[in-house]
């Protein structure tokens, strides 16, 4: 059997269809796999190839190790994740998750960029009720990726900072609630939508950091939401950047994704994102303070796999 080095090469000199193919299965197939990881986000490294955001797989360890070198040379520090074949679609899917589109294998040896498309389909939530449709957030999480991957360096710009914000301001959160004490009215036996009555409690938990000062968590993804509740303790309510502003108000701040990239949002911070979204003219409302209707999850069905 071919290796995937060998594939590349052969496709580098025919652009087989089939080829490509082949290398594609092997990448799903092949038993082990190394993908390179920033030391700074706690996600996968990003760099932008023809202004694609992509993501470094390499088929060998010592291909790796000679990335991570060349790297190293430059002051990007990087770790090697380890993908098997049995988690290998659950990566392609995290790798979407993350706001990846491409692939690059075995990059400093005879590589290809693959769009990671070509490998799982792109999710489409068209057909998808609102309530039903997964809370991601791609875009914010390419560019924290790639704020606090320069950030790690000095070498971000205000360019980063401006696109991090916006992000932040456009996105959509799931944030812990512990359902224990909520009294509810189900909107039907097929919706995860209910009216929350006056006599509940809700409950939110607090993350503290070293110096005792407490933060709401806040976080992108249900993937994101069980790195910190792992025992599934808690059910996922909707929240937006609006909502941010009481909590904040509540703690010393907020963090999204604490176990992951870990953004930390003060009240000063809070403002300066919501003069962002002010600049580019988009109206986000608050959805957890609000009465009435309530978008409380359980978690959802995985469209990525």
């Amino acid at each position: 059997m071919q290796t995937i080095q060998q594939l590349i090469k052969e496709y580098g000199n025919d652009k087989s269809a089939n080829t490509y193919q082949e290398i594609i299965k092997m990448l799903k197939n092949q038993t082990t796999l190394w993908v390179a990881c920033s030391a700074y986000t706690d996600n996968y490294f990003l760099a932008f190839e023809n202004d694609k955001p992509s993501a470094y797989i390499f088929s060998k360890k010592v291909f790796y190790s000679n990335f991570r070198d060349y790297l190293l040379q430059q002051f990007i520090p990087t770790e090697a994740k380890e993908s098997t074949q049995a988690d290998r679609m659950t990566m392609f899917g995290d790798i979407y998750r993350s706001g990846f589109e491409q692939i690059v294998i075995d990059n400093g040896q005879y590589y290809l960029k693959l769009n990671l498309f070509d490998i799982i389909d792109k999710p489409d939530f068209s057909p998808v009720s609102e309530i039903n449709t997964p809370i991601m957030n791609p875009s914010l999480m390419k560019a924290a990726n790639n704020f606090f991957q320069h950030y790690g360096i000095k070498k971000a710009t205000r360019e980063m900072e401006y696109q991090l914000f916006t992000e932040i301001y456009r996105g959509k959160y799931l944030i812990p609630i512990d359902a224990s004490q909520l009294h509810t009215e189900s909107k039907g036996r097929d919706s995860n939508e209910c009216i929350i009555k006056e006599s509940s409690a809700m409950s939110f938990p607090l993350i503290k950091n070293i110096s005792n000062q407490q933060f709401y968590p806040f976080f992108t993804d249900w993937i994101e939401l069980r790195k910190f509740d792992k025992e599934h303790k808690y059910n996922g309510m909707i929240a937006s950047f609006d909502d941010m502003k009481y909590f904040i108000s509540q703690a010393d701040g907020i963090t999204i994704n604490p176990f992951g990239v870990n953004i930390i949002i003060t009240a000063q911070m809070c403002k300066s994102i919501e003069s962002v979204g002010k600049d580019i003219g988009v109206d986000i409302k608050g959805q957890i303070m609000e009465n009435g209707t309530k978008k409380i999850l359980g978690e959802q069905k995985n469209y990525l796999q």
